[in-house]
């Protein structure tokens, strides 16, 4: 691959990394697995790093790979799980059971999601029993797998490791557990710590709340732990520490587990110039706070008009109890007329009582804070805030939660993989064998001349008025780009559109990293020649591998034009 590091040829060992992003990650990893297969290189990874979306297919192909299954077969039961599986209805569903089986005893969202991966596609079909992480520590596939999650201990990646060569272990640097205490635990609730995500889970705790199928004592767990961490460890999504879980794939190397010709990133993260898509240009935002600007009522009119509402409130109970007094004098005592008063008293008492909470919480609670903070006089916050109108304060609030948002879910994990790719691309050892395949890297190469002069069918081969990247091709490529991190389906275009933009964004990579290389090695510029065919086929049917290769998954639909 490098005349001056001595390698040359295809690659014969691949060290491929998985980044997080949910299902959206599951379908285009997908899409990248079956390309690699397509090549005939996937046997030639040896090394596997993978995050929160990527573990969902990283960990079934590890087994796969000791079961001895043809990739077909991977390929279909991976598909069909992402596609079909019921994932919210299936966590409910848990949540109504009897107590859970586990040393932790809890019952939430994430112990449910790890439940529903130890029964589904992470079982043992033949025995219908979860696999436990020894099914991967104990083969002698050569294959060195790291599953990522990530401490809320320390702040760092802690990682559950088959390693080839090196140590299996599971943990980070504060603090590990070694091969022979982590070989009973279900590779189930491995997938439920590397995507567990925050906001949408709680923190998984351990080892309480991991199942121990062979039941080692929690304190036989805890004791290699204990010099320098706590009992309970929090985890959650492995993104958190590093979304493309580049650097313990990094690290795996250094630390001698293997040396490969290539390294792969197949990566769903957006675009660094996309991390705050919401900010609104304007400021009068979305509908609802456009209809409050028309109104044009400040804070001070909405506070009289809350009050004047207690004050309805209290002399329309007052009016009522003394008709309903007058009435029980007149025909005598009923528990009826009672009941409705009673009833009108507490939701208006309710009501009332919950107005003026919140205009004391807003005036002298925050508000309140704000002058104290500021060393001004009581009071005079109220004086300024109460002349915005509804629409600029709604619009404040507005722009701050959605900062606050792509702050800790877009921009904290950017920093980290581009320090990571940083690490990559700059180190000589390194930058030679990296390959930066994205899910948005058709459209980054349409900035360049790469489709008229590099990656482009022979002038005589050109159909005419075709242009390259076709129409559909990039109907399927954009209709994923932006696509949210999510464990449903908005749409049905959207899995089989990953999978293809999988196999388009790994063919345009594989290119542009071999373009050079070709030139003085047969072997390299053979491989050029086949991805610059599978190019052509690509962009005459996105769906051209989907539908040769698995037409019995299909149909596939296309996204509607325009769909971005």
């Amino acid at each position: 691959m490098n005349e001056k590091d001595g390698r040359k040829g295809l690659p014969e060992k691949i060290a491929l990394c998985l980044s997080g992003g949910g299902y959206r990650a599951a379908g285009f990893h997908l899409g990248t697995f079956d390309y690699l297969e397509h090549l005939g290189l996937l046997s030639k990874v040896s090394i596997l790093s993978t995050v929160s979306g990527g573990t969902f297919v990283g960990i079934p192909f590890a087994v796969s790979l000791v079961e001895k299954d043809p990739f077909s077969k991977l390929f279909n039961d991976c598909y069909k799980f992402i596609r079909d599986q019921r994932y919210m209805e299936n966590i409910l569903q848990f949540l109504g059971t009897e107590r859970p089986d586990r040393p932790g005893c809890r019952r939430n969202m994430i112990q449910a999601a790890a439940e529903l991966y130890a029964n589904s596609f992470l079982r043992d079909s033949r025995t219908g029993k979860p696999y436990l992480f020894e099914t991967l520590l104990d083969s002698d596939v050569p294959l060195t797998a790291i599953f990522n999650a990530t401490s809320f201990y320390s702040g760092e990646s802690f990682v559950f490791q088959k390693g080839e060569k090196g140590a299996s272990f599971a943990g980070s640097f504060q603090g590990h557990l070694p091969k022979e205490k982590i070989g009973s635990i279900r590779l189930g609730d491995i997938a439920a710590a590397s995507s567990c995500f925050p906001g949408g889970f709680e923190p998984l705790a351990f080892p309480q709340d991991f199942v121990w199928e062979k039941a080692p004592s929690l304190a036989e767990c805890r004791t290699p732990l204990s010099v320098r961490m706590p009992e309970t460890i929090p985890l959650m999504d492995g993104g958190v520490a590093d979304n493309v879980g580049l650097t313990t794939a990094l690290l795996a190397i250094e630390s001698g587990e293997d040396d490969p010709d290539l390294i792969i990133a197949s990566d769903v993260d957006r675009k660094p110039i996309d991390l705050y898509p919401d900010f609104p240009l304007k400021p009068n935002g979305p509908s609802f706070i456009q209809k409050l600007s028309r109104i044009g009522m400040t804070i001070q009119s909405l506070h009289f008009w809350l009050i004047a509402v207690v004050v309805f409130l209290a002399s329309a109970m007052i009016g009522e109890g003394i008709y309903t007094w007058r009435q029980f004098e007149r025909e005598g005592f009923r528990w009826l007329p009672l009941f409705f008063y009673l009833v009108a008293l507490m939701l208006s008492i309710g009501v009332g009582g919950g107005i003026l909470f919140v205009c004391r919480l807003f005036r002298q609670g925050l508000l309140g804070w704000f002058d104290e903070k500021m060393g001004g006089e009581k009071g005079r916050s109220w004086k300024i805030f109460k002349k915005l109108t509804l629409g600029h304060a709604a619009n404040m609030v507005k722009v701050r939660i959605s900062s606050i948002f792509a702050m800790t879910s877009n921009i904290f994990m950017n920093c980290i993989r581009e320090l990571a790719y940083v690490v990559t691309k700059f180190n000589p050892d390194y930058n030679y064998r990296f390959v930066e395949d994205t899910i948005y890297r058709v459209r980054e190469k349409m900035g360049s001349d790469f489709f008229d002069n590099v990656l482009t069918p022979p002038q005589d081969e050109r159909i005419p008025g075709r242009k390259y990247p076709s129409e559909k091709l990039l109907s399927v490529v954009d209709a994923i780009m932006n696509m949210d991190s999510t464990l449903w389906w908005q749409k049905e275009y959207q899995l089989p559109c990953l999978v293809a933009c999988g196999q388009i964004s790994l063919c345009v990579s594989m290119y542009d990293r071999y373009f050079e290389l070709g030139r003085r090695d047969p072997e390299i510029q053979e491989l050029l020649n086949r991805l610059a065919e599978d190019w052509k086929l690509l962009n005459e049917n996105p769906y051209h591998f989907l539908e040769e290769r698995y037409p019995d998954l299909g149909p596939f639909p296309l996204p509607p034009k325009g769909t971005r």
